[in-house]
């Protein structure tokens, strides 16, 4: 899955699934963070949403003007947007909670609050399917999105409407995994992939 940014987040990161709403839940997220400072966010959803033919500006629009800001409102950080550039019927988003017991209120609050009842009617009319969810928690402890970063991710937004090249390309990796594998496949990643991200990044 190839996707540039509309909005997003310094790279390596790693995180691994806690539940999902349309996959096996021994898999295992792949993406990039520096490391942060506590306190972090420690629950992230990341949405694959299979979009109406020719809608997805429509959606994208929608939540720069009116969705991204109501979720915020509810605690939740809404800290990545893009387009997969293999589907242009995809909708790839990432919104994370402080903690598993904020969560269930903040959607709660958001789902039931004014910004999702007055533009509902359009999301869903967009979409064909927004149950593709994987539930994320950090692999490790350093491996967690920081109130830093959300704030640089947050700044970074472009204005409405999104369009364009937004800021980058960010290439995401979904690895499925045996239950007894994980903790090998994590341990090989920060050793190797992740070791090697870092030390990139900080030579420029």
């Amino acid at each position: 899955m190839r996707i540039p940014g509309i909005c997003g987040v310094a790279v390596p990161f790693l995180w691994v699934v806690t539940s999902v709403a349309s996959a096996a839940d021994t898999a295992t997220a792949v993406f990039v963070q520096v490391d942060p400072p506590l306190p972090p966010d420690t629950v992230l959803e990341l949405h694959q949403d299979t979009l109406q033919p020719g809608t997805r500006d429509v959606l994208i629009n929608l939540f720069d003007k009116y969705l991204v800001e109501g979720q915020e409102q509810c605690g939740i950080h809404v800290v990545g947007q893009f387009r997969d550039l293999d589907n242009q019927n995809r909708f790839v988003w990432l919104r994370s909670f402080s903690s598993m017991a904020r969560r269930p209120r903040s959607l709660s609050d958001f789902y039931d609050g004014r910004a999702w009842k007055e533009h509902r009617a359009i999301a869903t009319s967009t979409t064909i399917d927004s149950q593709n969810v994987l539930l994320l928690r950090p692999a490790k402890l350093n491996t967690a999105f920081s109130s830093a970063e959300i704030a640089v991710a947050l700044a970074r937004r472009r204005p409405p409407p999104a369009r364009g090249p937004g800021l980058g390309l960010i290439s995401a990796h979904i690895v499925y995994l045996r239950t007894d594998a994980r903790g090998s496949f994590v341990d090989s990643f920060s050793s190797t992939t992740y070791a090697r991200c870092t030390r990139r990044q900080a030579h420029g």
